[in-house]
């Protein structure tokens, strides 16, 4: 997945500087580095949601067996 270089741009077009923001993304590192990202930038109320969606690769390659949001059983839709 290509980084949006306008992603701090197009943001703080759509947010308030102390908008609570919660950034998800499949395993949790690309919202970690954009929760980060958006820190820096100024915006103060920025959190990842640790283990993502789909949380960490097990042994056989597989995710949705260590972790995550779907795993934790927290609330979504297809």
């Amino acid at each position: 997945m290509a980084e949006n270089p306008h992603f701090i741009a197009q943001l703080r077009q759509q947010v308030d500087r102390e908008a609570l923001l919660f950034f998800l993304s499949r395993s949790g590192r690309r919202s970690d580095l954009a929760a980060r990202a958006a820190t820096e930038a100024g915006l103060t109320n920025c959190y990842n949601v640790l283990e993502g969606f789909e949380g960490d690769k097990d042994a056989n390659g597989q995710r949705n067996t260590i972790g995550g949001w779907r795993l934790a059983g927290l609330p979504w839709a297809q």
